[in-house]
């Protein structure tokens, strides 16, 4: 069918906004809450909460995966940008996703006939986040200054080896 979300949204673009956009504005995001509570209440009750302990170890690396990945996004960020470490540590552990979008993508993929772990996998990985992201975030000095000493221990053993 031609009425692709891809062609919509260009077509939304290109069309000129009509005086009840404002309106629109106002009264859709009800709407969005409400479908959006419904799609998680059923993501909920496709969740096999017996499966969490099957799936444990992959969700906790993928929780490893996503936390080092921000470190190394957000100190080369701030490297990139001339900003200070301490920096890219606050920005790495302040925008820790939650991983909200694994849920819809796990939703689809057991829908298109994969895993039916996925939900669990998703679950479970949204779970742990939330539950270090903000963790992480108030602790993101503490974890700079281990990270200072670390490169001071490795710094001063690298040169009392050339010595």
């Amino acid at each position: 069918m031609w009425l692709k979300p891809s062609g919509l949204f260009c077509w939304g673009l290109y069309w000129p906004k009509p005086p009840i956009i404002k309106r629109l504005f106002r009264l859709l995001p009800p709407c969005g809450t409400f479908f959006g509570s419904v799609f998680f209440f059923s993501f909920g009750m496709a969740i096999n909460y017996r499966l969490f302990g099957d799936v444990a170890f992959i969700a906790l690396g993928a929780v490893a995966a996503t936390v080092a990945g921000n470190l190394v996004s957000g100190l080369l960020a701030s490297r990139i940008y001339g900003y200070s470490a301490r920096r890219g540590f606050n920005v790495a552990f302040t925008i820790m996703a939650r991983g909200e979008f694994s849920v819809i993508l796990a939703s689809l993929a057991v829908t298109a006939g994969a895993s039916p772990k996925l939900p669990s996998i998703a679950a479970l990985y949204v779970l742990l986040l939330a539950f270090i992201s903000p963790v992480l975030a108030k602790n993101a000095r503490n974890f700079y200054d281990f990270y200072q000493r670390l490169k001071g221990f490795f710094t001063a053993s690298a040169t009392q080896g050339r010595l």
